[in-house]
């Protein structure tokens, strides 16, 4: 009996300091907006992060199912291809009593007289009015209970159980055999969901308990976190949380723009998250710059495109920037930017501008740039559009010179930027969603 003691102690001690070198991942709640943490999942991959275990909450339930299988390219899939109909369909009660009053779109509900609002509302919280069998089918096509459990990757999960009013945060091995993917649902259960039911016990999404299972992680030992957040917590919130737990090191990522909402799977909004998040994972992690765009350059682009300018064309080009006898020089011009914007680098001075005039020009945010990409991007759409305000002034100059001055060197200039390595990885990552 001792050495069986000495054997588990030392075997749980090994587990815990694997998961103090390892990452744990715990993905929110967010309903369609899930797509994005498939993006984290690959650009962490690319980075070579090495994830221990992965805990979510309703779509991050499904996403850390996905994440322990591992394989990527089937979650990416069923991101691109899902529909609302590969999740839900109205039940047939809720369905003919939609029909009679005249409501097509759901939201029109508050149209309904308050006593059919009242009745609706009693079976929204008695029982739901979305069927997700389609979405449990979806499930058992695209996950596989043995992988997971089989996986050097941990799981968990949050649901609530509606019968014994009370939240349950489960690990995979808590889990009965052959009900992973109810369990899966079951934390999902949205609260317009008909009740998932387990062994006689009815759930529904865990969001309504615990959004942001960061506990979970912890309490597997993890030290490092990464927490992923499309649901609707405040930031301070979430900080606060990973700053309670004292963790070595913390990542928290979240979108900068959501495209479409909670209950709203659309390919098209889905690929858009997909590359959304694998750009802000890049940029959480200083590869990028930008608020706006998504920028990787280190060099100063703009000096090498003015110098390989003839004498003239240099003379013409400072034309384009401002008036001649204010900008003497490129370096003139660019030491009075610099001065105005209390900045030492000029290669974080163009990526500012950059990102600044693409905002202006509503350049497409969702590609990887670099230097040479940027600058002939905002020169196409300068030429066929006149978004910017052209008031706008930096440092005498307009944003019509300094797009002007862009545009001058697009065309004259002989410079053709070579493709950095770590470019070409993780545009090829961004190609990924695209072609796959």
């Amino acid at each position: 009996m001792k050495y069986i003691l000495i054997f588990l102690f030392v075997f749980l001690s090994v587990i815990s300091l694997a998961n103090e070198e390892t990452w744990g991942l715990v993905l929110s709640g967010g309903g369609a907006k899930g797509a994005y943490e498939i993006g984290v999942w690959k650009a962490l991959l690319d980075l070579d992060f090495e994830l221990g275990g992965v805990y979510g909450t309703s779509v991050g339930a499904i996403n850390s199912a996905a994440v322990a299988q591992g394989d990527l390219t089937k979650a990416v899939n069923l991101w691109k291809n899902l529909k609302d109909s590969d999740v839900m369909v109205m039940t047939p009660e809720v369905k003919k009593l939609l029909d009679q009053s005249g409501i097509k779109v759901l939201t029109d509900i508050i149209k309904l007289p308050f006593k059919e609002i009242e009745d609706l509302g009693k079976t929204i919280v008695e029982q739901g009015i979305i069927n997700t069998d389609p979405l449990k089918k979806t499930l058992d096509a695209a996950l596989s209970e043995e992988k997971i459990r089989n996986s050097s990757v941990n799981m968990g999960l949050v649901t609530f159980d509606v019968t014994e009013l009370k939240p349950k945060m489960l690990y995979v091995d808590e889990i009965p055999q052959g009900q992973l993917i109810d369990f899966v649902i079951a934390s999902g259960n949205f609260p317009l969901f008909v009740r998932e039911k387990i062994n006689g016990q009815k759930y529904m999404d865990g969001g309504v308990y615990y959004n942001m299972p960061i506990k979970m992680a912890v309490n597997k030992g993890f030290k490092k976190v990464i927490a992923v957040q499309i649901g609707g917590e405040r930031i301070g919130l979430v900080i606060n949380a990973l700053q309670m737990f004292k963790l070595d090191e913390y990542i928290y990522i979240a979108p900068r723009v959501i495209y479409g909402s909670v209950l709203d799977f659309n390919p098209e909004n889905s690929l858009k998250m997909l590359i959304e998040g694998y750009l802000d994972t890049l940029h959480v992690n200083k590869y990028v710059s930008g608020d706006y765009t998504y920028i990787m350059e280190d060099k100063n682009i703009i000096k090498s495109m003015y110098d390989s300018l003839s004498d003239s064309e240099k003379s013409e080009a400072l034309k384009m920037a401002g008036p001649l006898q204010f900008y003497r020089t490129f370096d003139h011009m660019e030491k009075s930017l610099l001065e105005k914007y209390s900045m030492d680098d000029p290669v974080n001075l163009w990526n500012f501008i950059f990102d600044d005039i693409a905002c202006s020009l509503s350049v497409n945010p969702l590609e990887l740039y670099n230097g040479e990409k940027i600058v002939n991007e905002i020169s196409k759409i300068s030429k066929t559009e006149q978004k910017y305000n052209e008031g706008n002034t930096i440092n005498g100059m307009t944003l019509r010179d300094i797009v002007s001055f862009f545009n001058y060197l697009s065309e004259k200039s002989s410079f053709e930027e070579n493709e950095t390595e770590k470019y070409q990885k993780f545009s090829a990552g961004i190609d990924f969603f695209k072609n796959n």
